[in-house]
């Protein structure tokens, strides 16, 4: 049987970091690093053109933040990817989480702690939670059964209540 293979992308302007990153994700034979970058602006190309299903990304990246990054093209991405967000500093974590981060990693990273989460992001990924697409103040986007509280049909739409409002 053969392993699926999932893309991960690497944007951190810390080459030691890097190498960690992917001294980890080569122990795990299904990730590929398929790139990285030192810059949101090098890495948004990469981001487009790999269109990984794991993206690590830097808080601190030398032309903006990372948080801010992803804010930034958050919505032009139109594939399933998950975010692992990591700095030396904890004072980040929250506003990770906010833009739904997979996990947080701390700098100088361990490799039992990166075995831990692509352990936990494997599961996730091998068992994707079934979604409906559903469109939403004008956009299509994909909307996770469990966070859909009912739908009722009215006429020829279907209006669905969810944690994201009513669609």
């Amino acid at each position: 049987m053969e392993t699926e293979q999932y893309i991960a992308l690497i944007i951190d302007d810390d080459s030691t970091a890097t190498s960690e990153l992917r001294k980890g994700l080569a122990a795990h034979p299904e990730f590929t690093v398929a790139g990285s970058a030192s810059t949101a602006t090098a890495g948004e190309q990469l981001l487009f053109r790999l269109r990984p299903d794991i993206l690590f990304l830097d808080v601190e990246l030398p032309d903006m933040q990372g948080v801010a990054f992803l804010n930034a093209i958050k919505e032009r991405i139109d594939w399933r990817m998950s975010v692992v967000f990591y700095s030396m500093h904890s004072k980040y974590i929250l506003s990770a989480l906010r833009e739904s981060a997979f996990d947080y990693l701390l700098k100088p990273f361990e490799q039992a702690r990166i075995r831990q989460l692509l352990d936990d992001l494997l599961r996730i990924l091998q068992h994707p939670e079934p979604e409906i697409e559903v469109r939403f103040a004008r956009k299509l986007m994909r909307l996770p059964y469990s966070k859909v509280y009912y739908a009722l049909a009215q006429n020829h739409f279907v209006r669905i209540m969810s944690d994201e409002g009513e669609c």
